[in-house]
């Protein structure tokens, strides 16, 4: 049993040794884009919301400059209802669409002194959580509150681009600061949507490193 035991420790050593395992949060903001057609009353601008994030990494051996990122957000995409000149209501308010989201990012670090550059791509599945719509109120006669009932809106997959700044501390603790753009693959065709949501998100998150190195000692003593 005992060889057995250090011949699977044998065989995974190599995905573990001399490798880097980091976890640490993000707070940032994401500024919300869509490309929907205007309504006769009002158009949809974008808008800013508040995203904090969980992240863990992974970084593919001592000297490999490749990191693996995943971890779960709270993603809120925020946008401002504008009215237009044919608008006879109270100016309304913003749509926020609430989603539990899981980005993966593949990130290659390239190292200066301390400092590192990483250029990022990836995934990113968002599950609808709530919205939170304004009642738009046309007239003294009319009133109606937005709301995104497509079936589409409920869950996303969305495209992730971007890069990030990072500082080594020390060897326990790391900063950076990240850009990413967020593009919804599915357009939402129905219920009068048409269009997509995209969002820009920045963020500053510090990581503190779990391991540097792996050892593993013999059962045979």
């Amino acid at each position: 049993m005992k060889r057995i035991i250090n011949l699977l420790l044998a065989l995974s050593l190599p995905l573990f040794a001399f490798a880097q395992w980091e976890a640490g949060v993000d707070l940032g903001a994401s500024f919300g884009r869509t490309d929907k057609e205007p309504e006769p009353n009002f158009d949809m601008a974008g808008s800013t919301a508040f995203v904090p994030e969980v992240r863990v990494g992974y970084t593919f051996g001592s000297n490999s400059q490749w990191n693996v990122n995943m971890g779960p957000s709270f993603f809120t995409k925020r946008y401002q209802l504008k009215p237009t000149e044919l608008w006879m209501g109270d100016e309304p308010e913003a749509c926020r669409f609430r989603y539990f989201s899981l980005p993966v990012m593949l990130t290659y670090r390239i190292p200066m002194a301390k400092f590192w550059l990483g250029l990022s791509c990836g995934m990113q599945g968002d599950f609808f959580i709530g919205q939170k719509a304004p009642m738009l109120t046309y007239s003294e006669d009319y009133s109606q509150r937005y709301q995104l009932d497509n079936k589409e809106m409920n869950h996303g997959f969305d495209f992730l681009a971007g890069g990030e700044l990072g500082y080594q501390i020390n060897e326990s603790w790391k900063v950076l600061a990240s850009y990413r753009h967020v593009f919804d693959l599915v357009r939402a065709d129905e219920c009068g949507f048409h269009g997509r949501l995209s969002s820009d998100v920045i963020s500053l998150g510090f990581r503190y490193v779990i391991s540097d190195v792996v050892t593993v000692d013999s059962y045979d003593r």
